[in-house]
C-alpha cells in the first residue's frame, strides 16, 4: 500500500512528493525542479569566454621565454647530458655544431636544428666581435673534463638577443645573456 505526503517546500516553489512503502526504505523524488535559464547559462558562457580570450594571451606573454633562451636551456642540457655519458660510459662523448646552418648533433647522431625556435634563432658570432670564435665540436673526456674549451653564440633575430653557452676545460659549463646597454655578457 502506498500513502503520499505533500509537502511545500522553499516558498511554494517546489514540490516534494514523497512515497512510502512498507517494504521499502522512503525514497524522495522532487517535482518543479528549479534552474537556470538558458539566457542566464548563455551569459556565464560568455563572461567565461571574455575572461578566457584576455587572460590566456595575456598569461601566454608573461610566461613566454625569448626562443634564443629556449634554445640556450635546451643546448646547456645536452651539454650536461654528454658530460654525464661521457663519464657513465667511460668513454668520450662528442657535440657537433653546424653554425653554418645552425644546427647541431649529439648521441647517436641527434640532429636539433634552431630553426625549430620562435623568434628566428640562429649560432652566430659574438656580439662584441672580441670573443673567441664558436666552437665547432665539444667533447668530454671520461673524467668529464671538456678536451678544449669554448663558447656557442645564440642569436634571437627577432628580439635581437644573444646567448653564450660557454664551457671550461673544466667541463663547467654556463649560459650568459647579452646586455646591449651595458655591452656585456651577463
Amino acid at each position: 500500500m502506498k500513502k503520499f505526503d505533500f509537502d511545500h517546500q522553499l516558498r511554494g516553489k517546489r514540490q516534494r512528493l514523497y512515497m512510502e512503502d512498507q517494504n521499502k526504505p522512503t525514497k524522495l523524488r522532487t517535482i518543479g525542479i528549479a534552474g537556470f535559464s538558458l539566457v542566464e547559462l548563455m551569459i556565464v558562457i560568455l563572461i567565461i569566454g571574455i575572461i578566457g580570450g584576455v587572460g590566456v594571451p595575456l598569461m601566454q606573454s608573461m610566461s613566454a621565454k625569448p626562443g634564443a633562451q629556449y634554445a640556450a636551456d635546451e643546448l646547456y642540457s645536452v651539454i650536461m647530458e654528454a658530460k654525464m655519458q661521457a663519464i657513465q660510459n667511460n668513454s668520450p662523448a662528442s657535440i657537433t655544431f653546424n653554425v653554418a646552418s645552425s644546427e647541431y648533433s649529439y648521441r647517436n647522431n641527434v640532429t636539433v636544428r634552431l630553426s625549430k625556435y620562435r623568434g628566428n634563432v640562429i649560432f652566430t658570432n659574438s656580439p662584441n666581435g672580441l670573443d673567441q670564435a664558436p666552437v665547432n665540436q665539444l667533447t668530454f673526456s671520461p673524467q668529464g673534463f671538456a678536451t678544449a674549451s669554448g663558447s656557442v653564440y645564440i642569436r634571437e633575430i627577432t628580439h635581437n638577443t644573444f646567448y653564450r653557452v660557454r664551457t671550461s676545460y673544466a667541463g663547467v659549463t654556463t649560459v650568459d645573456r647579452w646586455s646591449q646597454g651595458a655591452n656585456r655578457w651577463n
